[in-house]
């Protein structure tokens, strides 16, 4: 009996070793872009988004920007995440930047945005600022989560960029979208 015991144990740990070389499979599900109260004074927009696989979509949209951005706004950035199902309350900050929009636009923008979008969109270059209005546009934008995949964990997330000025938030978008392993 104790064979078996041994035999069976080793079993059991060599299916875990299996099961932990692994990945899971992720899907990523988008579940939407809402804008905050009264930013419809500061900006319109519209986009359209195709799913291309699991983890990779294409998008294009137009945003009209209506008032000069500069220094007195400031421009806050948030992801966030969550258990699936459970509310944006109970999530965790994994990134929560402020800066005033011109450093915003010298930094994050630059570090992490500009070279992304220069070439499917008419984004303006990371040294433009102040900003005027405009109208913008960004087109066939393909973004590919494969690449992601090794620091990706199941959750729901969300992603808030707002601008504040005087300190109350005038304008902003959240984006929401579950990461789960099938």
């Amino acid at each position: 009996m104790a064979k078996l015991q041994v035999v069976a144990a080793i079993l059991l740990f060599s299916a875990q070793l299996v099961a932990a070389d692994e990945e899971p499979e992720f899907k990523m599900h988008f579940m939407g872009l809402d804008k905050l109260d009264g930013s419809e004074k500061y900006l319109d927009y519209n986009y359209t988004g195709e799913k291309l696989s699991d983890m990779s979509f294409k998008m294009s949209g137009h945003a009209r920007l209506l008032v000069d951005m500069d220094d007195s706004y400031t421009v806050n950035m948030r992801l966030s995440a969550a258990e699936v199902g459970e509310d944006v309350s109970k999530s965790e900050d994994l990134l929560n930047i402020q800066k005033t929009f011109c450093e915003y636009m010298r930094t994050t923008y630059k570090s992490y945005f500009y070279d992304v979008v220069k070439d499917v969109s008419n984004f303006p270059h990371y040294d433009k600022c102040p900003l005027p209005a405009a109208d913008y546009w960004i087109k066939d934008f393909e973004f590919d989560g494969e690449e992601y995949k090794p620091f990706l964990r199941e959750g729901a997330f969300w992603s808030e960029f707002t601008l504040t000025k005087d300190g109350k938030p005038v304008a902003g978008l959240t984006s929401r979208w579950e990461i789960r392993a099938d």
